[in-house]
């Protein structure tokens, strides 16, 4: 019998199953509030970790006045970072919406990251960040940035000391200057943060509307040419942006509370104002790849600070 009268075999319906492939684990997402007193470097740090600039710096505290997104997407997954205002033991009606701003964030995020400042000893403000974060139902990540500098040898284990009673048994040092120990505290907060599906594009690293970074990037190099009280005088309101062919044509107002802080901005014959536009400029040609035209003003508007819709207003621009 030859192969052509050999029987056909019907085709089995008991076929074993093939295995399936192994799927990929689902990446992690997760939203973090980051929380701490003034100056401990929220903003620098977040900078740091999204290798791009969502939040403008400035040695003047409470530089952040509402909640800055920073997005950096990775292998495992995506972090979404909330900078908020600096924690500051006062009652002028200012720092109590900032200290609103700050701590309100518990109430979206998935994780708190708080930041404490290495080389400076544990005060009453960061007992406030501790107090005001308690109730929080997500994990609490400590940091304590700047160990950089000579001065957080001393009191480390002080810190973590206290972070401990309040129940935080994890801290990780870290300094948003060079990096060190930046990468292990990303990894472990993407450990923490949940499974789902990405929130943003992998190429995009914050989510602030253009008004907003232009309002921002003008009131950095503000806040570098003017000293004492004046900083915390002023905000900038952007009247108009439209884009042309090439090139973004801006009119922004730079707002302070008395006359005589428009010459403190503006400058002996206007050599302040001027530097001002051009920091801007560059940096805003920079970050939207495009020609800046900028139109800046500098007005007076009194006691704004006390102006409940207006720090409405600033509180959720953005």
């Amino acid at each position: 019998m030859n192969d052509a009268d050999q029987p056909h075999a019907e085709p089995s319906h008991t076929a074993q199953p093939q295995a399936e492939p192994p799927h990929a684990e689902q990446p992690r997402v997760g939203t973090v509030g980051v929380v701490g007193r003034p100056s401990t470097g929220k903003s620098s740090l977040i900078n740091r970790i999204c290798g791009h600039k969502v939040s403008i710096v400035s040695p003047v505290p409470q530089t952040t006045r509402s909640r800055v997104r920073g997005i950096v997407t990775l292998e495992a997954g995506q972090l979404i970072f909330l900078d908020t205002p600096g924690l500051h033991a006062s009652e002028r009606k200012l720092n109590l919406v900032l200290k609103t701003v700050a701590l309100s964030v518990a109430d979206e995020v998935d994780l708190l990251l708080l930041l404490f400042d290495a080389s400076r000893p544990f005060g009453a403000e960061d007992d406030a960040v501790l107090a005001g974060t308690r109730r929080f139902a997500g994990p609490r990540v400590a940091a304590c940035n700047k160990v950089d500098l000579t001065a957080a040898r001393g009191a480390a284990k002080e810190r973590e000391s206290r972070l401990r009673r309040a129940g935080i048994e994890e801290t990780h040092a870290v300094s948003a200057l060079t990096g060190a120990g930046v990468p292990d505290l990303v990894t472990r907060l993407l450990a923490l943060s949940p499974p789902g599906d990405l929130l943003y594009p992998d190429d995009m690293y914050t989510d602030q509307t253009p008004d907003f970074r232009v309002a921002e990037i003008v009131r950095e190099h503000a806040f570098g040419r003017v000293t004492a009280e004046v900083p915390h005088a002023l905000y900038v309101d952007v009247v108009d942006l439209e884009q042309r062919p090439g090139a973004l044509w801006i009119r922004a107002t730079i707002w302070v509370e008395r006359p005589s802080q428009v010459g403190i901005v503006v400058g002996r014959g206007g050599t302040g104002i001027a530097a001002i536009r051009r920091a801007s400029t560059a940096e805003l040609a920079d970050i939207f790849g495009r020609r800046i035209h900028l139109d800046l003003r500098v007005k007076v508007r009194k006691k704004w600070r006390r102006d409940d819709a207006l720090l409405q207003q600033l509180r959720s621009r953005g």
